[in-house]
């Protein structure tokens, strides 16, 4: 309202609306450089009041908004003005362009836009299955050891992950009767691991087995990883031999115990049938043997069982080896305990064993092969011989006679050889002697003799065969040629 006075105390009035507006923007500035760091929910926010480095109006800011340009966290994306504006994991080391807007009182407004980089500062959190220790003949194959667990991408934690439990059974450490192939359901050793992080978690795996003969560890370790890092964790397999394999632990088989039971752990074992194969011992000794053969007859591979070779107890624990060396004796000829015995000394060693010094723990043991061999020696050159004589007068003639014979179980050396001499074969023998060869001193006369050869072996066989000897003068007729 406006008054008026003149010179008189007149007084006079009149009103009027009077407008004061704002028509001046504020003005908006924005951070640089700013870097949000992402949760542990693989989110991130801003305020925009955060955003805001000193915006100013003449009259004052009355709100802050702020927005992206684009978005991928969100399904429909979300780029209008709000309070605050969200990041994620698809954010993650990129500059992300914001849009800040401020307004004063009377709605003047202004915007900046600026870029923030986006952090994933949170490393993975990963656990490993428990360690466990398994005997060295619990079927498993290092193409797959799930079933000693795994890890499992439990990804940011959100939801709820199963963690699948862990069973081994542990009678594979046992040597028995019991089904092998039956695991006990209840016996669990713990549960798969787990592996967390706020954005992309990326698992890998390696395995490093250090064993020899089965036993040893297993190595496994898993690697969570993402892009601020990895961390990783170890599981441990040890593999232990709970039956090492003993060579004292034995059994000497009999004539009456028959065919070995092949299959281990003895699950088709009958003591009806089986005898003294009961499946308590590493190692089942040959019975001793007696035959009424030589040479071959003695090789293993033609002695039938329970006399043929050692029988063991090797599972994947060992590694069990078998020789022997063979020691021969000649007894008297005629001795009840046969004429020849062979003392084979087995030795059985198991290479994944370690004495104090080094050396492989070896067991023996001496099988008795009785040798009664009734079969003689043949002769091989008995045939009748016809020697000529080409020296002075009618003799005598000089020349060795000699004859071979082979055994079957005697080498040639040790034959024994007789021979009688009946010169002119007249029916009575002028000399004797001992040996394969003959060579009278007096030289063989013209005409026909007979020899009687007589060879024995080690067991008292004895064969004889009769050579006749023919020498006969050479006569050279003289002819005169006349000439016409």
């Amino acid at each position: 309202m406006l008054l008026l006075e003149d010179q008189c105390d007149k007084i006079g009035s009149c009103c009027m609306t009077l407008a004061v507006r704002d028509y001046v923007s504020p003005v908006a500035v924005c951070k640089t450089y700013l870097t949000i760091g992402l949760g542990d929910n693989g989110r991130g926010r801003i305020q925009a009041r955060d955003f805001d480095n000193g915006s100013y109006d003449n009259c004052g800011v009355v709100s802050w908004k702020i927005r992206r340009m684009t978005d991928p966290c969100h399904s429909p994306a979300i780029t209008s003005l709000r309070d605050t504006v969200a990041f994620c994991c698809t954010d993650v080391n990129k500059k992300i362009a914001v849009v800040m807007r401020i307004t004063d009182a009377n709605g003047n407004y202004n915007e900046c836009m600026d870029s923030v980089l986006i952090q994933d500062k949170l490393p993975p959190i990963i656990t490993c299955p428990p360690d466990i220790n398994i005997d060295c003949r619990y079927p498993y194959s290092l193409s797959n050891l799930d079933i000693f667990g795994t890890v499992v991408n439990g990804g940011n934690g959100s939801t709820a992950v199963v963690r699948d439990p862990i069973y081994i059974d542990q009678r594979y450490g046992h040597i028995g009767r019991h089904s092998e192939s039956a695991q006990d359901p209840h016996f669990q050793v713990g549960v798969n691991g787990v592996a967390y992080d706020n954005c992309n978690l990326t698992l890998s795996y390696s395995q490093s087995p250090s064993l020899n003969c089965n036993k040893g560890t297993i190595l496994r370790t898993w690697t969570a990883s993402d892009a601020a890092g990895f961390r990783s964790c170890l599981q441990t397999i040890t593999v232990y031999n709970t039956y090492e394999f003993n060579g004292l632990d034995a059994n000497v088989l009999t004539s009456t115990s028959g065919q070995p039971p092949y299959d281990v752990p003895f699950n088709n074992y009958n003591p009806l049938t089986d005898l003294n194969w009961d499946d308590m011992h590493d190692i089942y000794w040959p019975a001793d043997y007696t035959t009424n053969q030589c040479g071959a007859a003695l090789d293993t591979a033609n002695i039938a069982w329970p006399y043929k070779k050692p029988w063991f107890r090797e599972d994947v624990c060992s590694n069990v080896g078998v020789g022997f060396d063979d020691w021969y004796f000649d007894f008297e000829v005629g001795s009840s305990q046969g004429c020849k015995k062979v003392i084979r000394k087995w030795k059985v060693l198991d290479l994944c064993q370690k004495n104090e010094d080094g050396t492989n723990p070896v067991w023996t043991y001496d099988q008795v092969l009785v040798v009664m061999n009734s079969s003689a020696p043949t002769f091989t050159n008995c045939a009748p011989v016809e020697w000529c004589h080409n020296g002075p007068g009618c003799g005598p003639h000089y020349q060795t006679l000699s004859i071979t014979a082979t055994d079957d179980c005697d080498p040639e050396t040790k034959l024994r050889y007789r021979w009688q001499l009946d010169v002119d074969n007249n029916g009575t023998y002028d000399s004797f002697g001992t040996g394969s060869s003959l060579n009278p001193s007096l030289g063989w006369t013209i005409g026909t003799h007979r020899v009687v050869w007589e060879v024995e072996d080690g067991c008292g066989n004895k064969e004889t065969c009769t050579q006749l000897i023919v020498t006969i003068k050479i006569v050279r007729s003289q002819v005169q040629y006349v000439s016409n």
